[in-house]
């Protein structure tokens, strides 16, 4: 059923983002347009089921890069909010287990490495909560009681000189 919920979803998102970009002058399409496609990802249903959370992707052809900002709908479709908006991008939106708080991925402010970040579903500034310095954030998933989060992160490769075995003879 979740799956389903997830893709009905998806669809209506989509459908609301394609009536309100429909131009009624016909014209060809051309190769410039795919920098006009918006991708919708990291769909996410609150805990008590009135809000959802999505990450929305465009293109900024003129600085040739992609950003991405966490919005959430209400589930009835009648309230829309941006929730962040930052040329550094987010994404992987998850909701705490009460509902209260959305936690993101960001490199924010300068960081080298993506951390994960806190904010109240209400609005405001989000907080980071990692100070990640080596690795590559992969995943995270908040435990039941909200009261911590376990990170799935990459190590980096050892470059350093291999330790020589000592041989006995």
């Amino acid at each position: 059923m979740p799956k389903k919920l997830l893709c009905l979803i998806t669809l209506s998102l989509l459908c609301c983002s394609l009536a309100q970009a429909q131009n009624p002058a016909k014209r060809r399409l051309r190769p410039s347009d795919v920098y006009r496609l918006q991708t919708i990802s990291d769909v996410r249903v609150s805990p008590e089921g009135s809000w959802i959370s999505y990450t929305l992707s465009s293109v900024d052809s003129v600085k040739n890069k992609r950003n991405s900002d966490l919005w959430m709908v209400s589930w009835d479709g009648q309230q829309t909010i941006q929730l962040t908006n930052s040329p550094d991008g987010e994404s992987s939106g998850k909701w705490s287990p009460d509902g209260k708080y959305i936690s993101f991925v960001s490199s924010r402010n300068g960081l080298t490495s993506s951390q994960i970040w806190l904010m109240d579903r209400r609005g405001g500034e989000g907080k980071q909560l990692t100070n990640l310095k080596s690795g590559d954030l992969n995943d995270y998933a908040w435990s039941p009681d909200g009261k911590k989060l376990v990170l799935v992160v990459k190590s980096p490769v050892d470059t350093s000189k291999s330790k020589t075995q000592n041989h006995i003879c």
